[in-house]
């Protein structure tokens, strides 16, 4: 604290006898002091903080695992802090990765979106949109997104009336319902395998929809068929069940019809099949 030792000397000036006009000097000395008294204080304040962060430091070496004495291995604690740190930062990715979209300027005039998807609280796959900012106007320099989210439609609303929240919510709306789509096809394959006949069938957008139930459920095949009309959506706007030995208004047919028009495809067979003994 080279310049606390400066104004503490100067301060100390005040007792030496010099001739001076004490209207003059007076409110010098006192701005002195006031100055020396707030770098004293800092210096204190400075201490202290590097004094409590190496009890910090020591707390923290010298951690009691419990049943086991204290570590007196340095290298053992580093590691141990390493892989809390590590670990917290991974938990914190994944939380950041759950809001969904992230922005960046990769230069100046180039923005890139970031679009992470998740389903059921894990993540799934990043999407990226680069954009080229002008003064005026937002265009399109490439893209990761599925052919059937609009982009370059949503890239023109961008220009003429649609916001950067907006665009961006969109755009992750579209994805997000894709994911919870082809998710819960995957998951219902999986999971109920042996309640179908043969894979389940989809487009790529996971629009549209084919499986057939197993006739060892209900004792009679159940063709079905789930056409998604709005891509940002994660529920189907038609079920068609169809039956060799049922009709169309048959109670298992309607239960079937109203579990996959409300509910995700892999509850909506956890439910039903909850009640079902399969041969």
């Amino acid at each position: 604290m080279e310049e606390l030792e400066r104004l503490e000397q100067c301060s100390r000036l005040q007792k030496v006898p010099i001739a001076r006009h004490a209207s003059d000097d007076e409110p010098d000395l006192d701005m002195l002091k006031q100055k020396v008294e707030e770098l004293r204080n800092k210096r204190n304040y400075l201490q202290k903080k590097i004094d409590d962060s190496r009890k910090y430091v020591r707390d923290v070496l010298n951690v009691t695992v419990e049943g086991h004495e204290k570590s007196t291995q340095p290298t053992a604690t580093y590691a141990q802090l390493t892989a809390m740190k590590k670990q917290k930062l991974e938990e914190l990715k994944k939380a950041y990765r759950f809001i969904g979209t992230s922005a960046a300027m990769t230069n100046k005039t180039t923005l890139r979106l970031c679009f992470d998807t998740c389903h059921k609280g894990a993540f799934v796959e990043p999407f990226y949109v680069e954009l080229r900012v002008s003064q005026t106007d937002y265009s399109l320099v490439r893209h990761t997104l599925p052919h059937f989210v609009p982009l370059e439609a949503l890239c023109d609303k961008l220009n003429a009336s649609m916001d950067m929240p907006e665009f961006t919510h969109t755009v992750h709306a579209y994805l997000t319902c894709h994911m919870s789509r082809r998710e819960e096809c995957r998951l219902t394959q999986l999971k109920y395998k042996r309640h179908l006949v043969g894979n389940i069938v989809t487009t790529l957008a996971c629009d549209y929809v084919e499986f057939t139930v197993s006739g060892k459920v209900h004792g009679c095949p159940l063709e079905v068929t789930l056409v998604y009309a709005d891509l940002m959506t994660a529920l189907p706007s038609s079920v068609n069940i169809t039956s060799k030995e049922w009709d169309g208004e048959h109670d298992v047919i309607q239960t079937w019809k109203e579990s996959l028009s409300t509910l995700r495809l892999s509850k909506a067979f956890e439910d039903i099949l909850s009640n079902q003994t399969v041969n």
